[in-house]
């Protein structure tokens, strides 16, 4: 961990502490009030059963009222509490993505360049990326690969970065339910304006150093996988695979190898149905001289 992401990780972990914050205070009033008003409701609807004309007509009005203020809270609560939570939430999402920018520029600056060079000229330690494999799931619970599968797929990726002494090492998996994000799940530069970007950015399971593979079912356009430069995940689509670069290829977009290979069976080539194997040397020292690579065994 660099020292520029060392001070930007308590920093993201207070703003999605916030957020969390906020949103367990909105669902909590809203489920105060709501439950308040049923009650009131039943309490009214045994109250006029008992009236005399034409008290009860009366009641029942009273009763049909607080019918309409529920629908009216329960519809605030729902469209505009919670679109409100969810707007600051996108907002403080592109705060920390401004953030890494900067990061990025200080990291270049002070440290990345040296270690660049110094692998070019074939100084270099084995390093690892630490990645949190996060597999989503529909509604049942199913979820769109299995674990083995997944560490299968690491495993293949880590056969591929054996010429660049890297290893990606899995620090967590877990399953978590998303049914909205799992088929046709928006790429390219437009996903960045998308509410699909805060739900992927805020649940990374590491904000600055590490990388969160998320495993879906599809993504638009039929593509394999996905990254934004400056953000800590990669999006895998498991239907849509058919080498074993795409992990490879997406972590390398994250390590700034933003332009796609010419060379055929490059790792860092759009894939036209060749198998992609082959990581330059300049490839290799990028991805391992990014914020997400470390030396093997020790991490700060």
């Amino acid at each position: 961990m660099t020292i520029c992401n060392a001070i930007l990780t308590p920093i993201v972990t207070i703003i999605h502490l916030f957020v969390t914050i906020l949103r367990t205070i909105v669902e909590t009033v809203c489920n105060w009030v709501t439950t308040t008003i049923t009650v009131i409701e039943e309490v009214a609807e045994k109250v006029c059963s008992w009236l005399p004309w034409p008290l009860d007509k009366i009641c029942d009005w009273v009763r049909k009222l607080i019918e309409v203020v529920k629908t009216i809270v329960e519809w605030v609560c729902e469209n505009i509490l919670k679109t409100i939570v969810d707007v600051i939430e996108l907002i403080l999402e592109y705060v920390i993505f401004v953030l890494h920018w900067v990061c990025w520029i200080v990291d270049w600056i002070l440290f990345r360049w040296l270690a660049l060079l110094l692998c070019m000229l074939g100084v270099e330690l084995k390093k690892c990326i630490p990645v949190c494999l996060t597999i989503l799931s529909d509604r049942e619970n199913n979820p769109v690969i299995t674990v083995q599968q997944a560490k299968d797929m690491i495993a293949a990726s880590n056969k591929l970065l054996t010429q660049c002494n890297i290893m990606l090492e899995i620090k967590s998996i877990r399953i978590v339910q998303k049914p909205d994000l799992i088929t046709n799940v928006p790429t390219g530069a437009g996903q960045i304006f998308n509410w699909a970007f805060a739900w992927f950015s805020s649940n990374v399971c590491d904000c600055c150093s590490g990388v969160t593979i998320y495993f879906v079912r599809s993504l638009s356009n039929g593509a394999r996988g996905h990254s934004i430069p400056g953000t800590s995940f990669i999006l895998v689509a498991v239907d849509a695979l058919v080498d074993d670069a795409t992990i490879d290829h997406e972590i390398g977009h994250l390590s700034d190898l933003w332009t796609h290979s010419s060379e055929t069976g490059n790792v860092m080539s759009v894939w036209n149905g060749t198998t992609r194997t082959k990581l330059s040397k300049f490839q290799c020292c990028m991805i391992g001289s990014s914020r997400f690579s470390h030396a093997c065994g020790h991490r700060d």
